[in-house]
């Protein structure tokens, strides 16, 4: 079964609150994927490392913290 980026992405965050159970390997992947783009593209517009706005670092923090609770 293929599983393509889209699908991965709703389907993660579908089952944020689902703790049971497995997704497939492709579906884990298209998800990480998202996560690091999505890091990425917070660290740059928070301005990490720079001297960058305190509140986006913060904001970006809970957004990862709650992406992290649906990797589980």
């Amino acid at each position: 079964m293929a599983v393509g980026f889209g699908e991965a992405i709703s389907s993660g965050f579908a089952n944020i609150t689902n703790f049971s159970g497995r997704s497939s390997r492709p579906a884990f992947w298209w998800w990480m994927l998202f996560i690091w783009v999505l890091e990425i593209v917070i660290s740059l517009l928070a301005g990490n490392g720079r001297g960058g706005s305190g509140i986006l670092a913060v904001i970006g923090w809970f957004i990862g913290v709650i992406l992290w609770l649906a990797t589980l």
